[in-house]
């Protein structure tokens, strides 16, 4: 059962992907619960769930996160693609430099891409 606080989320991630231009979903996109503040390239994220959107252009690659349809950071990233589709969606953080909790690698699951920041 859909509570109130879900079905905003719904519509706002719906209204999200609705519009997003051709040219941002050329890559690929997908949504990413965040449960604890992690750090991209000395950024900020903070939780929630994220449009994630990728996109490489030749040598030059970037992903954008989303809260709630507005731009929350763009950052380079390395992209591959495996074999097979992954099973899960998996993100994995370590300590940087700095001791702040740094987002390494995404997985999505359903597809073969994965994010290296």
């Amino acid at each position: 059962m859909l509570n109130r606080k879900n079905l905003a989320l719904f519509f706002t991630l719906l209204i999200f992907l609705l519009t997003m231009s051709p040219v941002a979903m050329a890559d690929g996109t997908a949504t990413l619960e965040i449960s604890k503040t992690v750090y991209v390239g000395g950024k900020e994220i903070k939780p929630g769930l994220y449009g994630v959107l990728w996109k490489s252009g030749g040598a030059q690659a970037e992903v954008t996160f989303k809260l709630y349809g507005k731009l929350t950071i763009t950052v380079p990233v390395k992209i591959t693609e495996n074999d097979k589709k992954f099973d899960n969606t998996v993100m994995t953080v370590a300590p940087d430099s700095s001791g702040k909790e740094a987002l390494q690698t995404i997985r999505f699951g359903g597809k073969k891409t994965q994010l290296e920041f």
